[in-house]
C-alpha cells in the first residue's frame, strides 16, 4: 500500500512540474514574439504602432487622389539617430490571402536626433480594398540629409 501511495505522489509531483515547464514555455514564447521596437542603425520605429479603419479626415489631403468616407490609418512612433530634414514612411497593406492591396504613407519634416514623433501613416484605397485590410507590413523608411 506504502508503495502505491509513494508512486501515485511521484505521478502527481511528475505531471505538476510538467504542468508549470510547459506553461512557462508558452508565456515565454509569447513575451518574445509580442511586437517589438524596429531598430535600424538610422532610425526607430517604436512598438505599439497600429493600423485602424476609420472614418476620413477630410485635413489631410493627398494630391491626385479622391478619398471615400473611408480612410485606413497607421499610427506610431519614430526617432532618428541623427537630425534629418524629412522622413517617409510606407507600410505596404495585405488582405488575409497575404495579396498586396496598397500602400499607406507618412511624412514628417525636420526630425531632430533622439527626439521621438508621432506619425500617421494614412492609404486612401476603394472602399471595399479598404475592408478587406488584414495587416500591414512596414515596407520601407526614407530619411533625408
Amino acid at each position: 500500500m506504502k508503495k502505491n501511495k509513494k508512486i501515485k505522489t511521484i505521478i502527481i509531483i511528475v505531471i505538476i512540474l510538467a504542468i508549470l515547464l510547459i506553461g512557462s514555455a508558452l508565456i515565454y514564447y509569447f513575451i518574445e514574439n509580442q511586437d517589438k521596437d524596429i531598430v535600424y542603425n538610422d532610425y526607430t520605429i517604436y512598438e505599439g504602432t497600429t493600423g485602424t479603419l476609420e472614418e476620413y479626415d477630410p485635413s489631410i489631403t493627398v494630391d491626385g487622389l479622391n478619398a471615400g468616407e473611408n480612410a485606413y490609418y497607421i499610427r506610431g512612433k519614430i526617432s532618428a539617430k541623427d537630425d534629418k530634414s524629412f522622413s517617409v514612411i510606407t507600410y505596404n497593406l495585405y488582405d488575409k490571402d497575404n495579396n498586396l492591396l496598397g500602400t499607406a504613407v507618412a511624412g514628417l519634416n525636420s526630425l531632430e536626433k533622439d527626439k521621438v514623433y508621432d506619425f500617421e501613416a494614412i492609404a486612401l484605397l476603394e472602399q471595399n480594398d479598404l475592408t478587406n485590410i488584414d495587416h500591414y507590413e512596414l515596407e520601407s523608411v526614407e530619411l533625408g540629409n
